[in-house]
C-alpha cells in the first residue's frame, strides 16, 4: 500500500512539473503603443505600420482604442489613392518576429487572432515568410461583422509568387506545405491589409480592429494603457478601466489596489528588447494583383 502511495504521488509530481513546464512556455505580450519600430517602448516588439502614397513610408496606423468593446490594434488600407497609377496600393500591416521555427513544428501550433471590420469588406489575412523569402498566404473566405477569432492555423494556404504579389497553386493545409519543405524555417508572421483597388469599396477604405494574435504559445494582446496612480481608481469597478504600466489588466478591485500600494508587478511582457532586423514584409501579397514601386 505504501509503495502504491509512494508511486501515486510521484505521477502527481511529474504531471505537476510537466504542467508548470507547458505553463512556463506560455507568454502575453502587452501591445499599446502601434509603430514601424521593433523596438518602439509599448510596441511589443511589432512592427505596426500604415504605407500611402505617393512616398509609402511606414508610418503608425494610429492608436490602440476600444473598438465595439473591445481593446484593439488598427488595421487600415484602401484610403488614398496612388497618383501616378490612380489605384489603391495603400497597405496595413502588423509584423511579428518568429524565432526561426521548424516549418513543420510551426505547422502543428496555434495560429489565430480575434478581429472585427469597421469599414469594409476584405478581411484581415495572414502571410508567413521562411527565412530565405518564400511566402504563403491564407486569406478566410468570411468575414463576419462583429468580434469573431480566425483560426488561421487551420484554414487552406496558397503559395506566393513574392515579385507579382499574388497566390497560386491549389489551396492546401499548411501541413502539407510544411511536409514539402521539411528543413524551412519560419521566421515572420504578418497580419495585412492591402493591396488593390478592392479596398477601396466605401468612402472610408477598409478599416480593421485586431486583437489577441497568437503564435505558437505567444499571445499580443493589444491594449489601452490608463495605469491606476491611486486607489480611488480602482474603487466602484475602476480597476475594470485600468491597467498596470505595462497595459495588463487587474483581475479584480483587490489587486489593483495591491498595484498602487506598491505590489508593482507587471503581468506579462512588453516585448522590448528584441531587435532581429528591419524587414517590415511591406509590398508582398493578396490584393488586386498591384505591389509597392
Amino acid at each position: 500500500m505504501k509503495i502504491k502511495i509512494q508511486v501515486l504521488m510521484l505521477i502527481v509530481l511529474v504531471g505537476s512539473i510537466a504542467f508548470a513546464a507547458i505553463a512556463a512556455q506560455a507568454q502575453t505580450i502587452y501591445v499599446y503603443n502601434l509603430q514601424p519600430n521593433w523596438t518602439a517602448p509599448g510596441g511589443g516588439g511589432v512592427w505596426s505600420a500604415y504605407y500611402g502614397p505617393p512616398a509609402y513610408n511606414a508610418v503608425s496606423p494610429g492608436s490602440t482604442a476600444i473598438f465595439d468593446g473591445r481593446s484593439a490594434g488598427i488595421i487600415k488600407a484602401g484610403l488614398a489613392i496612388d497618383p501616378t497609377y490612380l489605384d489603391y496600393e495603400d497597405e496595413g500591416l502588423f509584423a511579428f518576429q518568429v524565432p526561426n521555427v521548424n516549418f513543420p513544428l510551426f505547422a502543428t501550433q496555434t495560429l489565430s487572432y480575434d478581429v472585427q471590420n469597421q469599414w469594409g469588406a476584405n478581411p484581415v489575412w495572414v502571410r508567413i515568410r521562411l527565412v530565405g523569402g518564400n511566402q504563403y498566404q491564407f486569406v478566410p473566405t468570411s468575414n463576419p461583422m462583429s468580434w469573431h477569432t480566425v483560426n488561421a492555423a487551420a484554414g487552406m494556404w496558397q503559395q506566393m509568387d513574392t515579385s507579382t504579389g499574388n497566390a497560386f497553386g491549389p489551396p492546401l493545409p499548411l501541413a502539407l506545405f510544411a511536409a514539402a519543405n521539411s528543413s524551412a524555417q519560419v521566421d515572420r508572421v504578418y497580419l495585412t491589409l492591402g493591396m488593390g483597388n478592392s479596398y477601396h469599396d466605401n468612402p472610408n477604405g477598409t478599416v480593421g480592429w485586431v486583437d489577441k494574435v497568437t503564435i505558437g504559445r505567444v499571445t499580443y494582446d493589444f491594449v489601452v494603457r490608463n495605469p491606476a496612480t491611486n486607489k480611488d481608481q480602482c474603487k466602484n469597478n475602476g480597476w475594470k478601466t485600468r491597467t498596470r504600466l505595462n497595459g495588463s489588466p487587474f483581475k479584480n478591485q483587490g489587486d489593483c489596489i495591491d498595484y498602487v500600494n506598491g505590489d508593482h508587478h507587471d503581468n506579462g511582457d512588453d516585448g522590448d528588447d528584441n531587435d532581429h532586423g528591419d524587414d517590415d514584409g511591406h509590398g508582398d501579397g493578396h490584393g488586386d494583383g498591384h505591389r509597392d514601386h
